[in-house]
Parts: C-alpha cells; sequence; structure tokens
C-alpha cells in the first residue's frame, strides 16, 4: 500500500478547490478528474449534485458534505485500486489523503492510530527530547 501526501478540507467547501487539492495527487497516476453541470438541489439542506469525469468513465454524484463527495470520487477510481481515504483530525476540518492498492482489512483496524508529532530540532536527540518530557519515548 502506498500513500501520498494529505489534504485538508473545510467543513465550507467549493467544488474547485478540492479539484485542486485532488488532481495533484491524481497526477502521479497519469488522471486526472474534472467536473461538469453542478446544481444545487436543495440549498437549505446543502445537497448538490455534480458529474465527475475521469478518462472515459462519468459518475453523477450528490453530496451534502465532504465525505460523500469523496466517497463519489472514490467510487469512479474503485477500477483503478486508488482511493482517498478519510483522516479525522482535532480541528473542524478533515484531512484526505489518497491511498494505491489500500488494505481495507488494515486501515479499519480500531487499533490502529497514526500521530505526527511536531519536529524535534536537529540538535537534540529523541531520547533526551524523551527524558526532558517525561515519556519513554516508546513506539508501537
Amino acid at each position: 500500500m502506498r500513500i501520498g501526501s494529505a489534504f485538508r478540507v473545510p467543513e465550507t467547501f467549493e467544488l474547485d478547490a478540492i479539484l485542486k487539492d485532488v488532481n495533484p495527487r491524481l497526477s502521479s497516476f497519469k488522471l486526472a478528474l474534472a467536473a461538469k453541470d453542478l446544481t444545487w438541489l436543495d440549498q437549505e439542506l446543502n445537497l448538490r449534485k455534480v458529474k465527475l469525469i475521469l478518462g472515459d468513465q462519468e459518475k453523477v454524484v450528490r453530496f451534502k458534505t465532504r465525505g460523500t463527495l469523496l466517497k463519489g470520487v472514490n467510487e469512479i477510481l474503485a477500477s483503478r485500486k486508488l482511493a482517498f481515504v478519510e483522516l479525522e483530525t482535532w480541528a473542524d476540518d478533515f484531512a484526505f489523503l489518497l491511498v494505491r492498492d489500500p488494505r481495507w482489512d488494515k486501515l479499519k483496524n480500531p487499533e490502529l492510530v497514526v500521530i505526527k508529532a511536531t519536529r524535534q530540532p536537529r540538535a537534540v536527540s529523541a531520547g533526551s527530547a524523551a527524558r526532558r518530557s517525561g515519556s519513554t519515548g516508546a513506539t508501537a
């Protein structure tokens, strides 16, 4: 399973902004996602629909949230063994990560936790940083 860099999507988003984040990641696989015919189905409910185009494939996707939009993107990417995985953050936004040949059985493990710590200065070793913070520095 290969992974790339994540991108964040705020709760309120525009489709064009998501495409600007999605397409550079897909370009590594010589793919580009296009969208056309974006229409509101119900503005009060924030329900929209759009036609997604990937090569010769087209799919109409109805969405209210960033998650439902990316689920539609994943459906059109499935035959190419690619998927955007939704990552929960401690902020109000979510992050998405492009994964090649996802191992869903491994990714759904409830004990899997990924934490990205802030970078330590180069002059400080991990052991000395752990001693100062009182942690053992153990990893899973």
